[in-house]
């Protein structure tokens, strides 16, 4: 198996784990749109509420590489690229700098 279908296939499994993770394991899954949701399984634990953001990253990252070629420089590119990507995500969500977005027009309020 080559490099590149090796690397496509980690990246497609890690960002599908994250899909899963996030669904079923880091808010739940509603059934019968009910208020209560279900934790089909806890396979990761506490750890499995910050999995899918780095597997996102992380797939992205290898998806990326795959695209534009092998080079160091690109890998760490890459790799920075995605992390600072996700960090703005993540900063975003925290209350006081959500509100700000709000308050700036930048961020839907309703959240």
């Amino acid at each position: 198996m080559n490099k590149e279908l090796r690397l496509s296939l980690i990246a497609l499994v890690s960002l599908f784990l994250g899909i899963y993770l996030y669904y079923f394991e880091r808010n739940g899954f509603l059934i019968f749109d009910s208020v209560q949701s279900l934790k089909v399984f806890d396979i990761f634990g506490p750890i499995g509420n910050n999995l899918p953001s780095f597997l996102h990253s992380f797939s992205f990252s290898l998806l990326t590489v795959l695209i534009i070629g092998f080079k160091k420089k690109w890998i760490i590119y890459s790799s920075v690229f995605w992390f600072i990507i996700e960090l703005i995500f993540e900063l975003g969500q925290m209350q006081i700098v959500a509100n700000k977005l709000i308050a700036l027009g930048l961020a839907p309020n309703g959240f």
